[in-house]
This record gives structure tokens, sequence and C-alpha cells, in this order.
């Protein structure tokens, strides 16, 4: 899979944001590099473990900043991350076990870019910053 540039289209109107969603981009590229070369399990371990704990800092920013802005999604909002640490987590314990799920786990973090990041953020971009949707 070739590697994500960012995008200014895809940009939420909220400069820390757009700065926490590069570095979950730029996380995932590493990671999607490290599979496609075949890395050992510690180097998309790291990656994994790296990814985990950005995506919890960065959910934990989102909603403070969407309940600061009064976003009228919010507690959906919250349930689709949940959703997501979920995810990561049992992607967390499938390398801990030893099963493979890099193939799973790209596919997962392509999803998640293209539907949570592109067309739920862009939700609120829209109704709290005025940004336009991403197809735009």
């Amino acid at each position: 899979m070739a590697e994500i540039e960012w995008s200014p289209a895809w940009s939420v109107g909220h400069a820390e944001l757009d700065e926490q969603h590069q570095m979950l981009l730029e996380i995932y590229n590493r990671f999607d590099a490290a599979a496609a070369r075949g890395r050992g399990s510690r180097e998309v371990g790291r990656l994994l473990e790296a990814l985990v704990e950005y995506t919890e800092l960065h959910f934990a920013t989102e909603e403070r900043i969407l309940a600061e802005e009064g976003f009228a999604g919010l507690e959906r909002h919250k349930t689709l991350h949940e959703q997501m640490i979920t995810k990561l987590e049992g992607f967390r314990a499938d390398l801990a076990a030893g099963r493979r799920f890099t193939a799973d786990f790209r596919k997962f973090l392509g999803y998640w870019w293209q539907s949570h990041i592109l067309e739920h953020d862009k939700d609120y971009a829209q109704e709290l910053f005025g940004v336009p949707p991403a197809d735009q």
C-alpha cells in the first residue's frame, strides 16, 4: 500500500486536531511500511503500541474540544471512539497471543481513516468550524 500523504482538504478546521490527525497518519504509514516489509513482530508491536497510545490521547483531546464547543453529536462520537479502542485492543491481544493480524489491521486502519476521520470527524468540522465536507 502506498504511503498516504496529508491533504489540506482533510482539515477539520481546528489546528490541534489537524496536527493529531497528521500524527496518526504518520504512525499509520510507519506501521503499513513495516508490515509490508515483513518486519518482525517487535517493530510492528512497537508501532501498534504507539498507535494505541496516541489514539487514546487524540480521542480524549477531541472529546474535550467537542464538549467545549457544544457539539450535539458528542455522545455518538464517543461511542465510535469506544468501538475503535475496543478493536485496537483486540489487535493488541492478537499480537500478544502471537496471532497474525497485520492484513486485518491494515484493512482496519484504511477503513478508520476513510470512515471515521474523513466522514465522522468532518461532520463536527462542518457543524462547529464551518469546514466543507471532504468531497468538496
